[in-house]
């Protein structure tokens, strides 16, 4: 689940996540919302930030924004939608230590 993983995330941030994923929520949480509905919380986890992230997510996606840019080149709807991306991208680089994904293993019952 996308998460917060701070108490500090700038307003610029959290506006950005308002529109994109308005169900983001603090990942201290998400254990007590799982148990709310049914589940026992075995264990929890971030993805690791840096490397799932921009490595492997947001660098390649900016290496693939520009091709698809210069194939695309004087459509108005791509070059919307890839300014989206390129703002995506942007918000991660300023604040993306303050989001993660956080696993949850779970159990239903017991």
């Amino acid at each position: 689940e996308l998460a917060w993983v701070t108490d500090s995330a700038p307003e610029e941030a959290k506006l950005f996540w308002d529109e994109e994923y308005p169900d983001i929520r603090p990942a201290r949480e998400l254990p007590g919302l799982a148990q709310t509905l049914g589940w026992t919380v075995l264990d929890s986890f971030e993805l690791p930030g840096r490397t799932a992230w921009w490595e492997h997510y947001y660098l390649p996606m900016r290496g693939r924004i520009a091709e698809v840019r210069a194939e695309h080149a004087g459509d108005q709807g791509m070059e919307q939608a890839l300014a989206m991306l390129d703002h995506e991208i942007a918000m991660y680089e300023r604040y993306g230590e303050h989001w993660n994904y956080v696993f949850l293993v779970l159990q239903k019952g017991a």
